[in-house]
């Protein structure tokens, strides 16, 4: 397999991404922030009063602090990142070996994280009639769900929420190769920026048409597909593009005042799906999602190329944070509603008060204690087999 430059402060970012997902998921166990799992109404957030407390943190850039939905866009234009960057360092690249390795490294923790949350879920008993509609979403295990969670391919539970997301890096990983033969000749030309804005588009199409999901007897499949994986396409030009976005954009964010503006614009784009009045009306909805992704890709570039955002993210907690990163995400959600059906969370006091600290440290806990014992053997044997594929794969051709 290809050597190819790490990215630290790439961690970081994905630490932090990860921490927001968990704040996200806290605060909608409150009714009033909270938002149906299957994402078939608009968040009561939304439509809050002007100037309330709610409002604040909804329809101003604060909504940063919590901007689950959004930081899993920035995961998948890592993700598109880091898998893309071996294929721009050399001629040469182990297929077999990718797949083999790749499928380990994500079925592993994934089907960790099934049977926690299958256990946490029967130990603590979840329920359809009580809390936030966000909360009462939230299924119990059974045969089907184990199922569809252990696949992912075609959809998952609400058992343990975040594996939605596992399905579409799945779905890229299987179809990276065909996602780089289709992109490399445009995206290492003058029309790597156009590119990247013409994913964005397909990406805002695909999420805010609704023929889209109309387009086949896998709609569901369908408009998952064109949603999701132009996202991972933006992280892949910006990987074949990489030393050329480094260069244009050090060059431009010398300044710390430059450096503010760009961070502040890149927030801004990114949450502004929740900015207009009402959310996702006409116009402002494949708009705003356009921009959110623009957001997105100027996050990360920020994260590879400012100074003082590298160095924040460099720092010992974020660093932490991103090792543990995907078990963060696993684990979390299950935790808190756990948490908030043991203390019957309904009301900010007692749970942002007191129960959300403890079940944030408890999730904590847990991801750290899932990353020594599944994550990091599971990446240990990933990386192993695809050593193994990748020698058996060189005798065969000599």
């Amino acid at each position: 397999m290809a050597e190819h430059k790490r990215y630290a402060s790439l961690d970081g970012l994905r630490g932090l991404c990860a921490l927001v997902v968990l704040a996200y998921h806290a605060l909608l166990v409150l009714p009033a922030m909270s938002i149906p799992t299957d994402g078939s109404a608009v968040q009561t957030a939304a439509s809050s009063t002007t100037w309330s407390v709610v409002w604040w943190l909804y329809r101003t850039p604060l909504r940063a602090l919590w901007a689950g939905p959004e930081a899993v866009l920035i995961f998948f234009v890592l993700s598109g990142f880091v898998l893309t960057l071996p294929l721009g360092a050399t001629g040469r690249f182990g297929w077999p070996a990718y797949y083999a390795g790749r499928v380990v490294r994500l079925y592993l923790p994934v089907w960790g994280a099934v049977v926690g949350s299958i256990l946490l879920a029967s130990a603590v008993v979840r329920s359809n009639t009580f809390g936030s509609v966000w909360l009462r979403g939230h299924q119990g295990p059974g045969p089907r769900s184990q199922a569809q969670d252990a696949v992912l391919l075609f959809g998952t539970s609400t058992v343990d929420g975040p594996l939605w997301s596992l399905r579409w890096e799945v779905w890229f990983s299987l179809m990276l190769p065909a996602g780089y033969v289709a992109l490399r000749r445009c995206a290492r030309s003058r029309w790597w920026l156009p590119t990247i804005g013409a994913l964005a588009a397909v990406s805002a199409w695909g999420a805010t048409d609704t023929r889209v999901r109309s387009i086949s007897a896998v709609n569901y499949l369908t408009s998952g597909l064109l949603q999701y994986l132009p996202v991972f396409g933006i992280g892949m030009v910006l990987a074949l593009n990489v030393v050329r976005v480094r260069a244009l954009a050090t060059g431009r964010l010398r300044k710390p005042g430059r450096v503010a503006l760009a961070g502040v614009a890149g927030v801004v784009l990114l949450v502004s799906p929740s900015f207009p009045s009402p959310v996702g009306a006409g116009f402002w909805a494949p708009t705003t999602t356009f921009l959110s992704l623009v957001g997105a890709m100027l996050v990360v570039v920020l994260s590879l190329c400012a100074r003082p955002v590298v160095t924040f993210l460099n720092s010992a907690a974020l660093r932490w944070a991103g090792s543990r990163s995907f078990s963060i995400y696993l684990v979390h959600e299950p935790v808190i509603v756990a948490a908030a059906l043991l203390v019957r969370a309904s009301t900010p006091w007692p749970w942002l008060g007191i129960a959300v600290l403890a079940a944030a440290a408890a999730a904590l806990m847990s991801a750290e204690l899932f990353h020594r014992g599944v994550e990091r053997p599971a990446h240990r044997l990933a990386r192993r087999v695809s050593a193994i594929v990748d020698r058996r794969q060189e005798l065969r051709l000599r």
